[in-house]
């Protein structure tokens, strides 16, 4: 038996796949029908770019999507650029942790930092 060139096998698949893509044909069908095994089936499939079963293809406007649903915000989270309860010895101690990771690459909350350290210090040791 003389074997398929990759032209030949490349039509064979694209025949296949119109009949599976159309649901006529299984894809085990299709590939039996044209003398194919699956694995071949698949791996030509996937090398020409034909997407799988049951996959849609096409294109929309952006505009037709819907809008990105909004991030869940963390509880008791203060950004960055507002201070932190200065009253709360846990709202400061996580402060001080958050400005020690920015503050590797920034330098300008040091400062920050020093107020905000300073004020649990206070409250450490029970100052009002």
């Amino acid at each position: 038996m003389k074997r398929r060139t990759s032209a030949e096998v490349d039509k064979l698949v694209m025949k296949a796949h119109a009949l599976v893509s159309s649901g006529t044909m299984t894809v085990e069908g299709a590939a039996k029908k044209f003398g194919l095994g699956r694995s071949l089936y698949d791996k030509v499939r996937k090398r020409l770019n034909l997407a799988p079963r049951g996959a849609m293809s096409g294109s929309m406007n952006a505009d037709m999507l819907p809008p990105r649903p909004e991030k869940k915000k963390r509880m008791g989270y203060v950004p960055i650029t507002e201070m932190p309860d200065m009253n709360n010895v846990q709202a400061l101690a996580g402060r001080i942790g958050l400005l020690d990771k920015k503050l590797a690459g920034v330098d300008g909350l040091r400062k920050q930092r020093k107020i905000v350290a300073k004020r649990l210090m206070q409250l450490l040791r029970g100052g009002r």
